[in-house]
């Protein structure tokens, strides 16, 4: 399972971490639908 999260930075407002990432954020940044909110780095594990 791959686990693609993204810092607040990139979203419009600030969301909780674990918080789904908005389909036009994703989009933006060829993010997949599971995407998360993380308060650090865009990290792929």
């Amino acid at each position: 399972e791959t686990l693609i999260v993204l810092p607040n930075s990139y979203l419009p407002c600030p969301a909780a971490e674990g918080t789904a990432i908005p389909a036009t954020t994703r989009a933006a940044h060829g993010l997949p639908e599971e995407a998360v909110v993380f308060a650090s780095v865009l990290t792929h594990l």
